[in-house]
């Protein structure tokens, strides 16, 4: 996610110095809009499944509901995780495609 935070900060400042088209930061906000949800959904099963674990510790919960609870976060995570790849794969595509444009315009006014 900060990741998403640091870059997309950098685009939306590059798009408006080189006046580059608004899509790109859009690009790069949906992409990290995307994620936000993976992310957060992860660590609140992380949470849970930790006040699982202190319940079936306490013996108030049987200790297969804390199982289930493991299970489902590890497989929730390593799904968001292969989606958070993807997501930071295309926005490296699209921050190369904004720097080569950058490098394109400081060429042609003789600033590269």
């Amino acid at each position: 996610l900060t990741y998403f935070m640091g870059t997309g900060r950098w685009v939306q400042e590059v798009v408006a110095a080189y006046r580059l088209p608004e899509s790109l930061w859009d690009q790069t906000r949906r992409l990290k809009q995307r994620t936000f949800p993976l992310v957060l959904g992860g660590i609140l099963l992380i949470i849970g499944t930790a006040a699982l674990g202190a319940a079936t510790d306490r013996g108030l919960i049987d200790r297969n509901l804390h199982l289930a609870g493991a299970v489902l976060a590890i497989s929730f995570n390593f799904w968001g995780y292969l989606r958070e790849y993807v997501a930071i794969r295309a926005n490296g595509e699209l921050l190369d495609q904004i720097m080569g444009e950058v490098t394109r315009m400081r060429r042609e006014r003789g600033l590269a």
